[in-house]
């Protein structure tokens, strides 16, 4: 009789199934975060539908943003010539003026409609049809009618015989102003866009047109600023006198009835008039005041004009309503808005650093931090491993009998907690802080912590911008309980200061201000060497120490042999620093007259080598040339990229390379480690792409030949390694490049690269090697440990870090090791800040992160289970056929 055993695999199917489905867990954003950014805005409309606002920014993004919640939906890159955004209330669509086209944009989506090449008509306005906009040129007889339907938005081309000068809406119909022999006057235009009718208004012949909007008409008479209206034609009104003293702008598009900001030479006044009966009505005069903006509003329910200002300390609603602002705003207000709905109005303020406030009820509803859109370095601090276990008087026990610390490390394994499926017991490795000062004034302190919803531990704001930034990790700490040292420098137009601060809440340590800039500012790395590190600014021929005087004249007194580079006068010249605070140049090199130096590179003094050669298939090995005093230069000549790699301590030139037709040098990046350069640029020979260049010195150009320490180090002129150079193409223009660092140096120093496709990317170092070998076609390969070379180098999706997300302006990327040797934590800033954690030789250290050891321990026990069901069943079949044998 045949027994069901659909129950038992029914149980085997539950246990296994979770460990199928572990293998296709998707971890993208599990271990990284984006801080996504806009900068300094420059025009917010509200958008009433959706309940959001269309806002521009001066770093060249058109975005929307929620406004109740501040978050951003979508965003899109722009022109950063555009000054606003406009749209229909009940549309679809919002509109931008580039420096050379018009962009038509869908407001749900953010999807670019249609765009219109006005580059042979630039200085045009946008004006408001009943259909959708028309792009004018005062002075031409063509016109873009840009029209606006259910699924699309497309553009038409209307011409005339006759010059235009503006467009005009009055009762629903499309009127064009123009003027002849006769004088001004507005012609209707019917559904075709076809003139029927024309009609001569009351504009002196010797005016000039200055704006207009819906049905009225703005022009400057024998030096007054009049007003007409195409409901009364036959009569213009008075608004300005004294137009030669006005700096004229344009009508404001976001008030009710009409708004003008004029001013001059002393003083700005905002005027709003309103058309009541036939005169025209100033119902708001404001004198602007230094640090106080306004801005209006209509109160529908009673009649009148809104008024509300805001500085640093109030906001003052309506002259009625006053808003305290907490602990008040860290600067002076750039932008104001009062946006109306028809349920709700917001106050949105924006401060010179680009923090943006958003108000409604008198209560703050969001905030967001723009200021990190302007991040002019990052420093990561150390990352230190949780040991919460352990007191001071443990870690001295273990420090003497080793074996406790071994017996401590063998308990763990039998932590019960790390079997809960919520216990993160690694995420210590991976936690650190990261400080970003930014060119606004203000320091921010970053945590790595993915889970944590406010990624900004703290903020110091100096409230100042500055000219130029530069930071330093002065003294990483040991402990948790003990704060980091890091140095700052603020460059300003006319002087500088420098401040020690400590990392955990940024209390000033040491603060020095001076006058005067100085030529460069320099710091010294002496971790490895066991001294302080040191800061010192270079003045002409004099050096100026920063910080602790004391520890600098010592290790002048022990390291007086020390090497510096510094450019002067088309010049990099190498210089000692003497006992009187004295420079001595020991050596320079100096570029051609027509040479212009671009950018220097050195290595990250905190790199491990973790091996001297190349190992080869054959076995042979190709020793390194590592030399820690290399810099790598780069200059240009006309259409010609210069690249040299020097030795610092005696100025020879190691090597050097041409390129020419380069024509972009503002996108020429490189980096340098170990033994290797990697530098792009983008040029069209033999085709348009970006090129990749690695250079690769070794002590000798065949295997095993060995060098003496001694002769690579002395910066000995007469020994010059050899460089194997290979270059690839690319179909990305590369912003900015970065080395990952390990604690080791065993893993792969893999190159962090930030994508014209606004992506984050890592190229794998093997295979950028100058070693990989060229094999000809219907050769047999040899043997090689490098894979055959391939002019054409492609990035693959899973060398894409941050996937699917866009990151605007990436400039700059750090890696930071973690306590594990195959995991790097990376930092990626510009206008955007993205933090991830990658394994560029895999994490070979570490169980995956989708690894269920409870799932294990199951699996185990169900194994187990069945084999105890499944052994009687077995003897019990083998008994049964031996007697019916």
């Amino acid at each position: 009789m045949t027994r069901p055993y659909w129950p038992l695999y029914f149980v085997l199917f539950s246990i296994f199934l979770p460990c199928y489905l572990a293998v296709l867990r998707d971890e993208a954003g599990v271990h990284d975060y984006r801080i996504s950014l806009l900068g300094r805005l420059k025009d917010v409309k509200l958008d009433e539908d959706s309940d959001s606002f269309l806002v521009l920014s001066e770093r060249g993004l058109l975005s929307r943003i929620d406004a109740n919640k501040g978050d951003i939906i979508w965003r899109q890159a722009v022109d950063e010539q555009t000054e606003s955004v406009v749209h229909k209330s009940k549309g679809r669509y919002a509109l931008t003026i580039g420096n050379e086209d018009l962009f038509v944009w869908n407001k749900d989506t953010g999807v670019l409609e249609t765009k219109l090449d006005i580059s042979t008509a630039k200085g045009g306005s946008l004006y408001e049809t009943n259909e959708g906009y028309v792009y004018l040129v005062p002075g031409s007889s063509t016109l873009e009618k840009v029209l606006f339907q259910e699924n699309n938005a497309t553009v038409v081309e209307v011409s005339f015989d006759f010059p235009l000068m503006a467009m005009l809406i009055y009762s629903e119909k499309n009127y064009v102003l123009t003027k002849d022999q006769s004088g001004h006057k507005v012609v209707q235009l019917n559904e075709d866009w076809q003139p029927v009718e024309e009609k001569i208004i009351s504009v002196p012949a010797k005016s000039e047109i200055l704006d207009a909007k819906d049905d009225l008409v703005l022009f400057s008479y024998q030096n007054a600023v009049h007003a007409i209206r195409l409901s009364h034609p036959e009569r213009y009104h008075l608004l300005f006198t004294d137009y030669s003293l006005i700096n004229w702008e344009r009508i404001s598009q976001d008030v009710p009835g009409y708004s003008f900001t004029i001013g001059s030479d002393s003083s700005f006044v905002t005027c709003v008039f309103t058309f009541q009966g036939e005169e025209f009505a100033l119902v708001d005069e404001f004198l602007d005041e230094s640090g106080v903006s306004v801005s209006h509003g209509f109160h529908v329910d009673d009649g009148r004009f809104l008024r509300t200002t805001a500085s640093s300390q109030t906001i003052v609603f309506d002259s009625q309503q006053i808003l305290e602002i907490q602990n008040s705003f860290s600067r002076p207000v750039h932008l104001f808005k009062l946006l109306q709905s028809q349920a709700n109005i917001y106050l949105i303020v924006v401060l010179e650093d680009g923090t943006i406030f958003c108000y409604s009820n008198n209560v703050l509803l969001w905030k967001r931090e723009e200021a990190l859109a302007y991040a002019a370095d990052a420093i990561s601090l150390p990352v230190i491993l949780e040991s919460s276990d352990s007191t001071p008087e443990d870690q001295e026990k273990e420090s003497v009998i080793p074996f406790l610390h071994y017996l401590k490390n063998f308990k763990q394994l039998f932590n019960i907690r790390q079997l809960l499926p919520r216990h993160h017991s690694l995420d210590a490795a991976f936690m650190t802080n990261f400080l970003i000062p930014t060119y606004t004034g203000s320091l921010y302190c970053l945590s790595s912590d993915v889970s944590r919803k406010d990624r900004i531990v703290w903020k110091k704001d100096y409230s100042q911008e500055a000219k130029d930034v530069k930071s330093w990790l002065l003294k990483p700490a040991s402990n948790h309980q003990e704060a980091s040292l890091i140095a700052l420098v603020y460059i300003f137009d006319d002087g500088y200061t420098f401040r020690i601060l400590r990392s955990n809440d940024a209390s000033v340590v040491y603060e020095k201000t001076e006058t005067g800039v100085p030529d460069e500012f320099f710091f010294l790395d002496n971790s490895k060497e066991h001294y302080k590190n040191l800061i010192f600014a270079l003045h002409g021929d004099t050096v100026s120490p920063l910080g602790d005087e004391m520890a600098f004249d010592h290790f002048l007194q022990m390291k007086s042999s020390v090497m510096f580079t510094r450019v002067k006068d088309n010049s990099l010249q190498g210089f000692r620093i003497l006992e009187d605070y004295k420079i001595t140049v020991e050596w320079e090199f100096s570029f051609k007259d027509d040479e212009t130096l671009l950018n220097t590179v050195q290595r990250n003094p905190h790199e491990t080598l973790a091996s001297i050669g190349r190992v080869l298939a054959d076995r042979k090995v190709m020793y390194k040339y590592l030399n820690p005093n290399l810099m790598a230069v780069l200059t240009c000549k006309r259409d010609m990229l210069i690249v040299y790699i020097i030795d610092t301590f005696s100025g020879a030139i190691l090597h050097r390379n041409e390129h020419s037709e380069v024509f972009d040098f503002e996108n020429v990046s490189a980096v340098l480690s170990e033994n290797w350069l990697v530098y792009s640029y983008w040029n069209a020979v033999p085709s348009i792409s970006t090129k990749i260049v690695a250079v690769e010195l070794f002590e000798g150009g065949q295997p095993n030949v060995k060098h003496n320490i001694d002769v690579v180090e002395s910066g000995n002129n007469n020994y010059i390694p050899s460089a194997f150079t290979k270059s690839f193409n690319i179909d990305r223009l590369i912003n900015a490049m970065a080395v990952t660092t390990t604690n080791q140096g065993i893993t792969s120093r893999d190159i962090l690269v930030s994508l014209s496709s606004n992506q984050l990317g890592m190229i794998p170092q093997s295979i950028m090697s100058p070693l990989r070998p060229i094999h000809k076609p219907n050769e047999k390969p040899q043997p090689s440990s490098f894979v055959p070379y391939e002019p054409v180098m492609t990035i693959f999706d899973d060398r894409i870090l941050s996937y699917d997300q866009r990151l605007y302006g990436i400039k700059k990327m750090i890696s930071e090791p973690s306590t594990f040797e195959s995991t790097t934590l990376v930092l990626a800033l510009g206008l955007d800040i993205f933090f991830t954690r990658t394994a560029p030789s895999m994490p070979f250290d570490m169980l995956s992160s989708y690894f269920d050891k409870k799932q294990l321990v199951l699996t185990a026990l169900g194994i187990l289970f069945t084999v105890l069901i499944t052994r009687p069943m077995v003897k019990r079949k083998q008994l049964n056929a031996k007697w019916y044998n």
